[in-house]
């Protein structure tokens, strides 16, 4: 087998030469005359609730938009008032449904009163000017008299008096545009983005269930706290989970309901139910070695029982208070969940996984099947800001009620915050349907983008009967993966403190991922990232998998070797880098080529990840980052040549948002890209460089940036297609480009652990 390599060596980081556009229509868009009074009257409107703006210390204004819209295509000079970004203002952000069944974004901007009054005249104005001009509409063609250049080359006879016609016309325009102190441009904008709102309205809100709830309001310029106060609500600071969440009471929900329903931007139950598995108990005393050191996993889950054989290997902490009492099955799942982590391959063999052993420190944070949202919440923040020293994280605990289609559950959008904060990650249970329907969608905490949500499958690949099913958002790709976690007539082995039991669930699949997981961040020392890549990569094989909902990128190997290093006809390497500024591009990739034909026999797949700073507030915009990846040979032009024919940011790319998001999974944290395998497969030209190339391009919502660069990891595998080995041809060619080659040295590292470890037995 081959060894997996790290390349390093220089990136060039480049600005985006991207100039300005004159603005334009869609194609076969319009805006007509009757559609800016209309949207006219419904900004006045905003003008007739000064108690609303005295209290918020501005105007909240849903913008309900006709399609899902690129960021290129929000509005932005509507809403701009001085140096004020419009994309600044935005507080919120879900789909809405047509009548023809499509969706819709509905984004929510907080602005000043002031900013409301300059909308309108900016409206106004255009209404003026088509008055003036007897325009009913304004379309493509319009924009094209009014952009022309003001000294036209002369053309043919036969179009001279069309074209004086036009000029005559866009004269009149500007004189217009001048005496009244507009620009060609600033028309242009209004016009443009008036074609892509459908209304504009005050936000509306989501019936909410009953009991105690965490609610999220819109971002005001007023404290929380304050707001509330003025409300006539009482919240003290210990219900206070940031700037715009809090946890109310079924009064205050009530109030806050009748008296400013607008504000309200989120609601979900505080009250939780898990589930937890009732298996069969199989009885048999276990002995284990000591500790010597073994790296640390945390785990967050219901209580430890101390009285289980792999205690010692277990640093155990009760969160919640000594005098609510510990629900059996509750303990059961906490231990099960530990001692799979910390020695599962051992009373599991057929999943063997070469990881060894790992030390747990475990948190109990719940006594049964009963919890609240808001205390889980105030508890993973604690026990991760208090113990920085871990860098894995299992949570099997799940809610059995499902996601949210409009907005990420605050428990997810915590564990995001922690991960884009911390070099750390989350290892989840993807959840589990107590009906077995397979048709669910996954509980929360599930639906965390950063975290790797891991479902179940049976031994035969196919989900398992109590699989759960994505995506998250309407959108995002969960689970990520999927691994044995037991079912009906093949069950896992874990351990309670009574012996060992006959388990299954996704629960007791994720400690199997964290376990490899954690190998390969604290054994091998790679970055979480290209971690997180290597099992996407190595679990989606090299067809494209087609249920993502259930299996995610499908199952990766059992054992850690088969993930780390690759079979002798495919050559596999990483690059870990920083995105510091719209481009990270290399073109000096130096991939062997056939020596007979003078081509690349090869096809090749890529997976990027990274951890994006998240933004709960922004609603179904909850990335705020964009990372594309483009992967393939260098053209004659220094274009590369992607394998996955990717257009987007290219000169004449008229990709719309949707197909976008779809085809190339725009906004998502991980992109995968493959060429599938086919035995027929043709060998690749090469072109005059004679090289291969790897661009990253940023792009971002908001006017927010990373100090030092977004960290990513892209895992890139070749697979020769007649079968030769040329790993070493591969290394030696980098070397000689000026790149650092690395190979991962996997042998040691089992070496140095075999003679740590020693025969365990059970005593039936």
């Amino acid at each position: 087998m081959n060894s997996l390599i790290h390349l390093k060596g220089r990136i060039n980081y480049l600005d985006s030469k991207a100039k300005p556009a004159n603005p334009q229509f869609r194609k076969g868009e319009c805006v007509t005359l009757a559609e800016l009074k209309m949207h006219e009257r419904e900004l006045e409107y905003f003008l007739d609730m000064p108690h609303i703006t005295e209290q918020l210390g501005g105007v909240l204004v849903s913008v309900h938009y006709k399609r899902v819209i690129p960021k290129s295509r929000r509005l932005s000079y509507y809403f701009s008032n001085g140096n004020m970004d419009a994309n600044d203002a935005v507080v919120g952000a879900k789909f809405g449904l047509n009548d023809a069944g499509n969706k819709f974004h509905i984004i929510t901007y907080f602005i000043g009163i002031e900013t409301i009054r300059e909308a309108i005249n900016k409206v106004k104005s255009v209404i003026d000017f088509m008055n003036y001009m007897h325009l009913e509409k304004a379309d493509e063609q319009f924009l094209k008299i009014l952009y022309a250049p003001n000294e036209r080359k002369k053309k043919q006879e036969r179009g001279a008096e069309h074209n004086a016609s036009e000029k005559e016309k866009q004269t009149y325009y500007l004189k217009w545009l001048k005496d009244h102190g507009q620009s060609k441009t600033a028309l242009g904008k209004m016009l443009v983005e008036t074609s892509e709102i459908h209304t504009f309205k005050l936000p509306t809100y989501e019936v909410h269930e009953k009991g105690n709830a965490v609610v999220t309001i819109y971002k005001t310029k007023k404290n929380t706290i304050e707001l509330m106060n003025q409300l006539g609500i009482t919240i003290s600071q210990d219900r206070i989970v940031n700037d715009t969440t809090m946890l109310l009471y079924p009064d205050e929900i009530l109030k806050l309901r009748a008296d400013a329903p607008y504000l309200i931007a989120m609601a979900v139950s505080d009250f939780c139910q898990y589930h937890f598995e009732d298996n069969h108990l199989q009885y048999g005393g276990r002995t284990i070695p000591s500790p010597r050191g073994e790296p640390v996993i945390g785990v967050i889950d219901a209580p430890f029982d101390m009285n289980a054989y792999c205690a010692e290997w277990v640093e155990y902490h009760q969160v919640f208070p000594d005098d609510i009492s510990v629900e059996a099955q509750a303990l059961d799942h906490g231990t099960e969940v530990s001692s799979l982590i910390v020695d599962g391959e051992s009373f599991n063999p057929s999943l063997a996984d070469g990881c060894g052993r790992f030390r747990v420190r475990h948190f109990g944070v719940i006594a049964g099947k009963r919890g609240q949202s808001f205390s889980l919440l105030k508890s993973i923040r604690e026990i991760v800001e208090g113990n920085p020293d871990i860098k894995v994280w299992n949570l099997s605990l799940g809610s059995q009620y499902p996601i949210h289609e409009n907005y990420i559950s605050p428990v997810a959008a915590l564990l995001d915050q922690l991960q884009y904060m911390y070099d750390i990650i989350f290892v989840i249970a993807g959840t589990n349907d107590p009906l077995e329907t397979r048709k669910m969608p996954m509980g929360d905490p599930a639906d965390s983008i950063n975290s790797m949500v891991v479902n179940s499958v049976r031994k035969n690949g196919l989900p398992a009967s109590y699989t759960r099913v994505g995506p998250v958002l309407s959108f995002f790709r969960k689970p990520d993966i999927s691994y044995y976690g037991g079912d009906r007539g093949e069950w896992l082995v874990g351990c309670t403190g009574f012996g060992k039991k006959n388990i299954c669930g996704t629960s007791f699949a994720a400690p199997l991922i964290t376990r490899k997981m954690a190998y390969m961040i604290y054994n091998l020392h790679l970055p979480r990232e290209v971690a997180k890549a290597l099992l996407l990569d190595t679990a989606s094989g090299w067809e494209s998998v087609k249920n993502f909902e259930e299996i995610g990128f499908g199952v990766p190997p059992f054992h850690i070797q088969d993930i780390v290093k690759c079979k002798d006809d495919e050559i596999r390497f990483f690059f870990y880098e920083r995105a510091k500024k719209y481009q990270s591009v290399v073109y000096n990739i130096p991939v062997p080529k056939d020596g007979d034909t003078n081509k690349y026999p090869y096809i090749a797949k890529a997976t990027l990840c990274y951890m994006p700073l998240c933004d709960r507030s922004q609603g179904v915009d909850y990335t705020n980052t964009e990372l594309d990846i483009h992967f393939g040979r260098v053209g004659d032009d220094r274009r590369i040549k992607t394998i996955n024919d990717n257009r987007q940011t290219e000169s004449g790319d008229y990709t719309k948002e949707e197909d976008a998001r779809n085809l190339y999974r725009k906004w998502d944290n991980v992109k995968h890209i493959v060429e599938s395998y086919n035995p027929r497969k043709k060998s690749k030209k090469a072109y005059e460089g004679k090289m291969w190339g790897l661009d990253i391009k940023l792009k971002e919502r908001l006017s927010r940036r990373y100090h030092d660069g977004l960290r990513y990891g892209v895992v890139i595998t070749l697979k020769a297609l007649d079968g030769k080995n040329r790993c070493n041809e591969f290394m030696s060619l980098c070397a000689s480009e000026g790149w650092l080659v690395v190979p991962v040295d996997v042998e040691q590292q089992i070496q140095v652990q075999q003679l740590s470890e020693e025969n365990v037995r059970w005593d039936d």
